[in-house]
């Protein structure tokens, strides 16, 4: 059984781009644009190649005495959302440390697997972060200049849909930065009112 959504600390929400995953053996990823935008509970997670939505659980959270936060974090896809990730690599919770400022997140695996650099892109937590669900289905997550529109939990067929990253630009249009189906980087996503 699932556990309810709760919301999860204001100091998590917003849009994360990762910087960096480092794994045990020493193998590291800085390339890869990957990104999480985290509402009050729903989130969406785009990488290459796969992708999910879902909700976030957040636990024994605590603010240090440098204004540094901590959390233990736990992410629920299977079952509540839209998840094109073929398996749950490591399917344990993450170790959240979210610096004073609130803009560089490290992320450890309990088990030493791994550990990933999330940086929170600029203006994506100025207001509440957002997810809709659209009249075709599918969902629209907003967190200030982020959009990310995910196909329709219900009826998305992972060869035939995408996820999509976009950052608003100065002229108000928003450009895909990131999606499932790469040949749609630098294009203009339209979208819906």
């Amino acid at each position: 059984m699932l556990p309810e959504p709760t919301p999860v600390p204001a100091w998590l929400r917003g849009c994360w781009r990762r910087a960096r995953i480092q794994f045990a053996d020493g193998t590291r990823n800085d390339t890869d644009p990957v990104y999480w935008l985290q509402t009050a509970s729903a989130m969406a997670d785009v990488r290459p190649g796969n992708a999910s939505t879902g909700y976030t659980v957040a636990d024994d959270v605590h603010t240090l005495t440098d204004g540094s936060h901590r959390a233990t974090a736990q992410w629920y896809t299977y079952g509540v959302g839209a998840n094109f990730q073929p398996e749950v690599t490591f399917p344990e919770p993450g170790i959240l440390h979210v610096n004073p400022t609130g803009n560089v997140m490290m992320e450890h695996a309990p088990s030493g697997a791994y550990v990933e650099e999330w940086h929170l892109v600029p203006g994506s937590a100025g207001s509440a972060p957002t997810r809709r669900v659209l009249s075709d289905g599918r969902e629209l997550f907003m967190a200030g200049p982020v959009a990310i529109l995910a196909p329709c939990p219900a009826t998305a067929i992972p060869l035939e849909c995408q996820f999509i990253v976009a950052i608003r630009h100065d002229d108000g249009t928003h450009r895909v930065v990131a999606s499932t189906l790469p040949c749609s980087e630098g294009s203009i996503l339209d979208l819906p009112i």
